[in-house]
């Protein structure tokens, strides 16, 4: 795991900076096009300290959040209250191997939120995404709209050519702006190709 990036994330959130919440509309818009039924498997990669992994959870999923900062996933666990049989959070690194430990698991939903522009590995990260999701399995990368953003935190917008990437990588069902976000919606390609 890469002690400075945790380092960095976990000094954010221990110091009181969180990521955007995303509204309960928004997640419902989202979960439309996703078309994920209710008790499905969900990831949500870079989790933070869990808001949209509780969401997930409230609206009848079993839920693992995963994260690169130890200070976010002891906020999450901290902040949630319900079972950990379905919602699980589990401090791993998604550059640094940690999503080949959920190698023996299928999910129908994988969520990334505003942390997508983040990687830097994409296509590793990609292939990864299309070998943890279950066959009709659907991929959702949230970003802000950018000029929503303001110009310090401009690294989590995801640039207009990762959003082409990700179509040609999965099989677009939706990319839409609503709520100051913009969503992009994929289901697992049939036949995997080589990360572009």
């Amino acid at each position: 795991m890469s002690n400075e990036v945790d380092a960095y994330w976990s000094k954010c959130y221990e110091t009181g900076r969180d990521f955007r919440m995303i509204s309960s509309r928004a997640i419902s818009t989202l979960l439309r096009f996703a078309n994920t039924a209710q008790g499905g498997r969900c990831l949500d990669v870079g989790c933070g300290t869990g808001q949209l992994t509780r969401e997930l959870y409230h609206r009848g999923f079993n839920v693992v959040g995963i994260d690169v900062s130890e200070s976010a996933i002891d906020i999450a666990r901290k902040l949630t209250t319900v079972s950990r049989r379905r919602l699980q959070y589990l401090h791993l690194d998604i550059e640094c191997g940690g999503l080949s430990k959920l190698v023996n698991q299928s999910y129908d939903l994988i969520t990334c939120k505003f942390v997508y522009a983040l990687i830097k590995d994409k296509p590793a990260f990609l292939l990864k995404v299309h070998q943890l999701l279950a066959p009709n399995g659907a991929f959702v990368v949230i970003t802000p709209v950018p000029e929503d953003v303001p110009a310090e935190k401009k690294m989590i917008i995801v640039a207009s050519d990762d959003m082409s990437r990700l179509a040609r990588e999965f099989d677009q069902t939706a990319l839409y702006q609503e709520h100051g976000l913009i969503c992009f919606v994929g289901r697992r390609r049939r036949v995997l190709t080589e990360a572009a």
